[in-house]
């Protein structure tokens, strides 16, 4: 939630820190892309599937879900979506 805070409001200003956070997001994306590539290996997830495509899919999913939880969005629409998320990985296998 920091992080994502720093983002929409400090980092586009503060080219240090925008370089910064850019190298953190790497970095959880890179998480991100060896998990799913270790699902994909194990025949969890379709060997055609697009990992970078996928990997930036689901961390702006999650990202976008923390601003929304921020927001106080309702719980069913958070839930829809990572039901929307469920679904789309279970497709891939």
């Amino acid at each position: 939630c920091l992080l994502v805070n720093t983002v929409l409001e400090v980092a586009r200003h503060d080219p240090p820190l925008c370089e910064r956070v850019n190298q953190h997001l790497a970095a959880v994306e890179a998480l991100f892309r060896e998990t799913l590539e270790a699902a994909q290996a194990r025949g969890e997830l379709a060997a055609d599937r697009d990992m970078e495509g996928l990997t930036a899919f689901l961390v702006t999913t999650i990202w976008g879900l923390w601003v929304r939880l921020a927001a106080d969005v309702e719980p069913q629409r958070v839930r829809s979506v990572v039901e929307q998320v469920l679904q789309l990985l279970e497709s891939s296998s």
